[in-house]
Parts: structure tokens; sequence; C-alpha cells
């Protein structure tokens, strides 16, 4: 199943991808997120919305930096908490515009659900099931 997909509710997405509820099973930090998060699933929705994000993520897959992420999180899987993706959501959020030759700010909503759809896409089923 495409994370692609415009899904209404992030919990029915995450239930429905095994890779992802084991990875939550073995982070409770991050899976506390997801628990009764309804902004989380609006801030999902828009960044699903955004063409030039999702393209831009689905781009960085292929760069090497891409792979140094999934060295990383592969050698340490719990390393991957809430504020690693919210991090991790607003760098490529800063990095995305600089790129565009704009500055733009980005709430921690956006920047959670930008990472979280960046380390799906990037980082893959196999990563995420070391642990």
């Amino acid at each position: 199943m495409s994370l692609f997909k415009k899904k209404r509710d992030v919990a029915k997405v995450i239930k429905e991808n095994p890779v992802l509820a084991k990875t939550l099973s073995i982070n409770p930090a991050l899976a506390k997120s997801f628990q009764n998060n309804l902004q989380l699933s609006k801030s999902f929705q828009a960044v699903q919305k955004d063409e030039q994000v999702i393209h831009k993520i689905k781009s960085f897959e292929k760069t090497p930096a891409a792979s140094k992420l999934k060295d990383s999180l592969g050698k340490n899987p719990r390393g991957l908490t809430e504020k690693f993706v919210t991090k991790l959501g607003a760098a490529f959020h800063a990095a995305f515009y600089k790129s565009n030759g704009v500055v733009a700010s980005v709430n921690l909503g956006i920047a959670f659900a930008i990472g979280l759809v960046l380390l799906v896409t990037v980082v893959g089923a196999a990563t995420l099931l070391v642990g």
C-alpha cells in the first residue's frame, strides 16, 4: 500500500502497514505521537497534498544522504523518536524551500508529518524491521 494515497486517518495507514506497526511497537516514544492525534492527521493530509514536497521526497530517496540516513537508523532503530522525526522533517522542509529560493518556517505538526513520510519513503521496510 502506498502512503501517498489519500487517507483521512494516519492511524489506519499505520495499522494497515505491518512494517510501520512493528516499528512503532519497538519505538514506544514514537508510537505515543500517534495516539488520538487529530492534528497529525491534518498535517499528514497537508503534506500528502503538496505534490512538490512529495516529488522532492521521492527524488531524495536516490541520494547518498538517504543511504546514510538508512544506515544510521539501521544501526540504532530506537533512535527514531518524535523529536528526531520532527527535526528531520523541519530540516528537509528548510532545504526544500531554500533550493527554491524561498525562506519559509514550518509548524511542528507539518515538520513531523514530512519527517514521517520521508522516513517511510526513504528508509523503507528493510531498515524499519531491524530491531
